[in-house]
């Protein structure tokens, strides 16, 4: 389920400062990112393609094998 942004953002990990990855979109893209405080103490998003995200979601679980 996405979650936006506006709404609610990924915790962060508890020693490494930083959120765990996430599925992110603008709407249009999908792309791997997580959330970090940046220099100025804004909590941006960082991602493969640098498209500011609307939503998110945690990654799902990989499939087991049988």
């Amino acid at each position: 389920m996405w979650i936006k942004c506006s709404d609610r953002l990924p915790p962060l990990e508890e020693n490494s400062g930083n959120s765990e990855n996430v599925l992110v979109t603008d709407g249009t893209n999908v792309s791997i990112g997580y959330f970090l405080y940046d220099a100025f103490g804004d909590y941006r998003c960082y991602n493969e393609w640098d498209l500011i995200p609307t939503h998110w979601m945690p990654l799902p679980e990989p499939p087991k094998e049988e």
